[in-house]
């Protein structure tokens, strides 16, 4: 065992009079290490958000109870309040992913009385971000219509794209 430390201690010896050779075997590891933690180590998944404009032309009740829970998907940032040129100019210039439109016929959708489609538009670009938005915004309808189920019958809500 002494013959082993003894071999150690002339190494470490050899690397104090080496100093590129103790920077590239201690210091370089170390620079590294922080720099690929800084980026990758994050403890929390991030959970992208996707911009999409809100249009709403049914103002009864139960459009504005599925605008709620249409706000309490993660992956949404709901901007609301434009109309239909603004929303799709925007859309077109790359500042939202999708747009939704409430039809005016919604809520009588809700309460039995016919169907509904709610329109959609998106960035043909970015087909897989439309896959994303349209399963969220899926379930949001089944999540409404069964919420509806429970007090009246199905309501008949399609998506329209």
């Amino acid at each position: 065992m002494n013959a082993f430390l003894r071999l150690v201690l002339t190494h470490l010896r050899g690397f104090r009079r080496d100093r590129a050779a103790f920077f590239f075997s201690f210091i370089f590891p170390l620079f590294f290490i922080l720099i690929f933690g800084a980026f990758f180590g994050s403890d929390r998944p991030r959970v992208p958000r996707y911009k999409v404009g809100l249009i709403r032309e049914d103002v009864e009740p139960a459009s504005a109870a599925f605008i709620d829970g249409l706000k309490q998907i993660p992956i949404f940032d709901l901007q609301t309040g434009g109309t239909r040129t603004s929303e799709f100019a925007a859309l077109s210039q790359g500042e939202r992913r999708a747009v939704v439109v409430i039809p005016k016929n919604f809520s009588r959708a809700f309460a039995g009385q016919g169907s509904a489609a709610l329109e959609v538009r998106y960035d043909e670009s970015q087909p897989q971000v439309w896959q994303t938005i349209q399963f969220a915004l899926a379930q949001s309808v089944m999540q409404a219509q069964q919420s509806a189920l429970l007090t009246r019958q199905a309501p008949q809500v399609t998506i329209a794209a």
